[in-house]
């Protein structure tokens, strides 16, 4: 049928629940809030995600007390042609009694790190997938296999489940694989789809939260049908036809399925209903992946407004007083860091002397438990932010230890704070809490998302 037809007809329930029932592929579901949507058409794939990042209460046995609290990156490239995407169990951190993080797990950022290596790899797409999905549920694995020593019993968890989506040269097709990481199992990505024609049927599949979106792409619920907006039932009819449809009609059909899912998938009860934005759309063809959507502040590196030459001796600076904290660290001298500490949180605190007695009764105990530091190095580039009365720099590092002669590895930030009035001045990101932020840092922008804070066992 003609493309005109289609703009012009008059669509019945039943005209368009056959639409989305050709346009449906599978759903893979996972109880956390997450959704990842894959579309193809006429030689380009498309690969869209949510952002939210969910905290839950895992102490609850109800396991339903879960809350908004971050963003997360879901999607990462691992080619010119190729994405990897999560949805379902994201991280978690294992903590001891006195509230010390023993260890983590951050997926998003393992899958994030596995994919950019692989992108400089010289092996073939098939062998990078394998490779990501072997290493990432080695941590994986790791992760809950060290936890269960710490803890003395297992840890329940919901699954992750990995996705790849894009273009394989070497098959000339375009392809979704899939596995999914439990903590137990080892992994393949499996072929859930190969599309080698413009007009392949079954151009849709979700993973995630894909309970409210099968069943409106399913075409059994009237209830459903009605939520649909004309567009959305103008673009679903294009896809199925071999005209070309453009990239911004197919943003807002995605961008409208993530909208009626956040809006109708808990309240209908299908759903938890947990995702947000930023939604983040990825094109990919034969020749490269571009994204459609911006870039989300949140997931990126970004200098203040003023630009980030302006920073050129704030860099400096910052260089001289790291390298001091690195050399000052490993001599085991912890005064010049009460030095540079932001002068608010030490009077909080009862003040230097207070802060040098208790940091010499911290290395006490830490020769008592055999803790030793091998190393500490701040790491480039620095990240500025600009409060309202501050500016802020994140300054990442990576240190390594041995606790009873076992390596662990951390990797954290340290907070630049600068005024008008004060040089640049300090504190440990291990030490802040959101409270913290709230009563010293009050200008901090609340859309920045902070480093995590990861530690790993060798």
């Amino acid at each position: 049928m003609h493309n005109q037809a289609f703009k012009s007809m008059k669509w019945s329930r039943k005209q368009i629940a056959a639409v989305l029932l050709l346009l449906f592929l599978a759903a893979h579901q996972s109880a956390l809030g997450s959704l990842v949507i894959m579309l193809y058409h006429k030689d380009t794939m498309y690969l869209a995600s949510d952002s939210l990042g969910t905290s839950f209460a895992y102490d609850d046995p109800s396991h339903v007390l879960g809350e908004a609290s971050h963003s997360v990156q879901k999607i990462s490239r691992i080619s010119e042609h190729c994405c990897a995407a999560i949805t379902g169990f994201a991280g978690h951190g294992i903590e001891s009694k006195s509230g010390k993080l023993l260890i983590s797990l951050d997926v998003p950022r393992s899958l994030g790190r596995l994919c950019a290596l692989e992108a400089t790899n010289s092996a073939s797409l098939d062998e990078k997938m394998e490779s990501i999905a072997t290493k990432l549920n080695n941590e994986y694995c790791a992760f809950f296999r060290n936890g269960a020593q710490i803890t003395g019993s297992a840890y329940e968890h919901d699954p992750t489940r990995l996705q790849f989506a894009g273009y394989n040269a070497e098959k000339r097709c375009f392809f979704v694989k899939s596995c999914v990481l439990d903590g137990t199992n080892s992994v393949h990505p499996e072929l859930v789809k190969e599309y080698r024609g413009a007009t392949d049927p079954n151009c849709f599949s979700l993973q995630g939260e894909a309970r409210f979106l099968q069943t409106l792409m399913s075409g059994d619920q009237p209830e459903l049908i009605k939520l649909l907006s004309p567009e959305f039932t103008d673009t679903a009819a294009e896809l199925i036809t071999d005209k070309t449809v453009s990239d911004g009609s197919v943003t807002n059909l995605i961008l409208e399925m993530f909208r009626l899912h956040k809006e109708n998938s808990a309240r209908l009860g299908y759903d938890t209903g947990q995702i947000g934005p930023p939604y983040r759309i990825f094109k990919m063809t034969t020749e490269k992946i571009v994204e459609l959507t911006p870039v989300p502040q949140t997931a990126r590196a970004t200098p203040s407004p003023a630009g980030a030459e302006l920073h050129t001796a704030d860099d400096k600076a910052i260089e001289i007083m790291m390298q001091k904290l690195e050399s000052t660290f490993m001599a085991g001298d912890y005064g010049y860091s009460i030095d540079v500490m932001y002068a608010p949180m030490v009077e909080s605190m009862g003040g230097r002397e207070a802060l040098l007695v208790a940091t010499k009764n911290v290395l006490v105990q830490m020769k008592q438990q055999n803790i030793v530091l091998h190393s500490w190095k701040a790491q480039k580039p620095y990240t500025y932010i600009k409060g309202e009365s501050r500016t802020y720099a994140v300054i990442g590092y990576e240190s390594i230890m041995t606790i009873d002669g076992k390596k662990m590895r951390q990797e954290s930030y340290g907070l630049g704070i600068k005024t008008a009035d004060s040089p640049w001045q300090f504190v440990n990101g291990d030490n802040l809490s959101s409270k913290m932020y709230k009563e010293f840092f009050p200008d901090f922008p609340k859309s920045f998302e902070l480093p995590k804070v990861t530690r790993s066992y060798e």
